[in-house]
């Protein structure tokens, strides 16, 4: 990655893009700043790494921290932005303590995490395993915590959303950063950015910043908006939107005058980038509709009769816009293909009978092949009809969402 391409410059070429600007060729401030992130838990006070617990919940004697309340409007700005069905699959970058992992699981999401410091990880792992209940048709395996340097490895999988929550100023290199990012999307997926913003050149809030960089050795240093919007676009993202807060509750007694203003004015505290970015392009409204998000097409490779029953080679493609997660066949929420038996007359006669579990995850797009087996034994005496489908564990048949299932007429016991 050249220094030129990592930072972009956009209108006033020659002015900084961020706070600190690091050449990435500059080898020895790179790993400084990068062991420095590594170390920053270990580094804080005792009572600071309490608070890692506590987080985004931070009270003291005179009452909520603003920081609190900023964090849980965020969280709800997130989720109803990115408007996922429960049990999509979202990455949390630069977790921390994994506080957003956590709400967003309680959420019905599957999770993972992924930080560069394993300190910080063991912190959102704890948090997890001390949940006294847990979401509805939910288990922990629906939520996970790994070590990522994102700026230099990616995850060999794919997911609906990614989230990246108040770290991207700690990234030397965000534009590799940003790109191994987009190869982990799926087609359909999106991309949220809630970051903080450049503060004026010498002012009170760019001291405080090089103030804690000193003290922590990590990087503190957020981005010029256009500078963002330019490395999002450079990432390869089809369509990039910026976003801004709003104010709170307007009082109703107030004139309309105040209102609008409120109501369109900034929140407190300094500007922030909010940022969202999708992958591809989204369907405008009265395009076609909406594709499904749960929609799969099936072709019989094979069909082997045996001793033991019928052998069915099937080939799945995921054309809805979800990733589906595949997984042990217990567990809820996890994808794999199933099958329900129909007698001739069409009465449902079982629907257990030939599960198989898909054999990786499967992004918009993919597909595999599954060998699904069914027992002679639960063939009706008269025939009947054998509808493979794909069901998502405990919670839906893909045929109760509107994807046709594969029909293949069964000839009775010989």
């Amino acid at each position: 990655m050249s220094d030129a391409r990592q930072n972009p410059r956009g209108p006033g070429t020659g002015n900084r893009i961020r706070t600190i600007e690091i050449p990435l060729s500059d080898r020895e401030r790179v790993a400084s700043y990068k062991q420095g992130a590594i170390d920053y838990a270990r580094n804080l006070p005792d009572w600071a790494r309490q608070e890692l617990y506590r987080k985004p919940f931070f009270t003291f004697t005179e009452g909520p921290q603003e920081v609190s309340l900023v964090y849980l409007r965020d969280l709800a700005n997130l989720v109803e932005l990115a408007a996922l069905p429960g049990g999509a699959s979202i990455l949390d970058v630069a977790c921390g303590p994994g506080w957003l992992s956590e709400a967003l699981f309680r959420f019905g999401y599957r999770v993972t995490g992924v930080d560069i410091a394993e300190d910080l990880l063991e912190v959102a792992r704890e948090r997890i395993r001390s949940l006294p209940y847990l979401p509805i048709d939910r288990d922990r395996s629906w939520i996970d915590f790994r070590p990522l340097d994102i700026e230099t490895e990616r995850l060999d999988r794919r997911f609906d959303a990614v989230v990246l929550y108040d770290c991207l100023h700690h990234f030397l290199d965000a534009a590799t950063a940003l790109e191994n990012l987009h190869s982990m999307l799926s087609p359909h997926g999106l991309l949220i950015i809630k970051e903080g913003e450049m503060p004026p050149p010498g002012s009170e809030g760019e001291r405080e910043l090089l103030a804690e960089s000193e003290e922590f050795t990590t990087l503190e240093a957020p981005f010029r908006p256009e500078a963002l919007e330019a490395l999002l676009r450079g990432a390869g993202f089809a369509e990039v939107r910026r976003l801004l807060p709003a104010a709170s509750l307007i009082p109703a007694d107030e004139g309309i005058r105040v209102r609008l203003r409120r109501a369109f004015g900034p929140p407190p505290g300094p500007p922030v980038n909010f940022f969202l970015a999708r992958k591809e392009k989204a369907s405008p409204a009265g395009a076609g509709g909406a594709p499904a998000r749960w929609l799969a097409a099936f072709e019989l490779r094979q069909s082997t009769e045996t001793a033991d029953g019928l052998d069915v080679v099937v080939r799945v493609e995921n054309r809805g816009t979800s990733v589906w997660t595949a997984g042990d066949d217990e567990k809820p929420g996890t994808v794999g293909l199933a099958c329900r038996l129909f007698s001739a007359a069409g009465e449902k006669l079982d629907e257990f009978n030939g599960r198989a579990p898909l054999p990786r995850d499967l992004a918009p797009g993919e597909a595999a092949e599954v060998t699904l087996r069914y027992p002679r034994t639960a063939t009706p005496a008269a025939g009947g009809r054998l509808a493979i489908d794909l069901i998502s564990r405990g919670q839906f048949w893909f045929s109760d969402q509107g994807s046709p299932a594969l029909l293949l007429d069964l000839p009775g016991p010989r």
